[in-house]
């Protein structure tokens, strides 16, 4: 059936259509004819969260995602001064007397932690709850992080699953 949203047809099966409403109505919106209905409150709170989001980025230079905000907690908890460039080369953060921090966002679910070099001193992993609040901290120096870490030259990186990562850090949080 031809969908009244912008005149385009369905890419998706009804099954999923109906699959995709279904969610909708858990979450509390109103899905109907392909179409997003929000309530007022929905509205607001959108509105704000965009606002907040331009001002994010008009401060810090970039856009707030999950692994800004790991980093912004860490650069809280140890004192650093967080680099404004995305991807700095290395290490995300300094410290006073010049260490240089590799900071790690994975979600708890997350199997691996890759690093693309070992040009930093001290390497952070990061879990955040659903509100974005550190469940846990865990730091590695950058020897620990060499002899953990295993190359995958394909993919021009290393890696170390999470679970051996915890297992050999120390917990800071």
């Amino acid at each position: 059936r031809p969908s009244r949203l912008l005149g385009c047809q369905p890419r998706t099966s009804p099954r999923i259509q109906d699959d995709r409403k279904a969610r909708g109505n858990v979450l509390g919106i109103s899905m109907t004819d392909d179409r997003l209905r929000l309530s007022e409150q929905e509205k607001t709170t959108f509105n704000l969260a965009l606002a907040s989001m331009a001002d994010f980025r008009q401060i810090f230079g970039r856009p707030l995602e999950t692994s800004i905000v790991a980093e912004i907690h860490v650069a809280l908890l140890l004192n650093l001064e967080i680099c404004h460039a995305v991807n700095q080369p290395g290490y995300d953060a300094l410290s006073a007397d010049g260490k240089r921090y590799q900071i790690k966002y994975r979600g708890k679910g997350t199997q691996n932690v890759d690093v693309n070099n070992f040009d930093f001193d001290e390497l952070i992993l990061v879990n955040l709850d659903d509100d974005y609040q550190p469940i846990g901290i865990w730091r590695l120096s950058v020897q620990q992080a060499r002899t953990l870490f295993t190359s995958r030259e394909d993919f021009r990186k290393y890696q170390v699953s999470q679970k051996k990562f915890k297992e050999n850090a120390k917990r800071i949080q």
